[in-house]
């Protein structure tokens, strides 16, 4: 039996491409939840008393976005506020220690859904971070 050097991926270091093809610097992504829905039956003239489970459509969770505030970039807002937001392929890619690719994940038709500004606090020196939350339709998943 051969023995792996292989080590599990770190996820500190990735990049956000919100679809303008420009990677972006986020602070955290979390991707929600792919679901299959599911519907039970059982017959009556079924003689094993289980139901069956019958799948039917897939869901996908938001997902949340997080980074610094940055002077003088809106980018988040606009996107948010155009009167009809334009969906988009937004692509993250899970980055090595040589900045090299390891896996993406592309988000099919991603649209802005809440943006959330920085909370202000007087006696504090945290960094200002904003949150956007992408509804979508799925996402595919690539590895290098």
């Amino acid at each position: 039996m051969a023995i792996s050097n292989d080590y599990p991926l770190t996820k500190f270091r990735f990049a956000v491409d919100l679809g303008d093809g420009k990677d972006l610097s986020f602070q955290k992504v979390s991707f929600g939840d792919l679901n299959i829905e599911k519907t039970e039956y059982r017959g009556g003239l079924d003689p094993s008393g289980y139901k069956q489970q019958i799948l039917g459509l897939k869901t996908a969770g938001e997902i949340t976005m997080e980074r610094g505030t940055f002077a003088g970039d809106n980018l988040l807002f606009t996107w948010w506020s155009e009167p009809e937001p334009g969906r988009r392929t937004v692509i993250v890619r899970l980055l090595n220690a040589k900045n090299a690719t390891v896996v993406t994940w592309k988000i099919k038709n991603a649209v802005p859904t809440k943006v959330t500004s920085t909370d202000l606090d007087g006696e504090s020196n945290d960094i200002a971070i904003e949150k956007i939350v992408l509804a979508h339709e799925g996402f595919e998943i690539e590895n290098q």
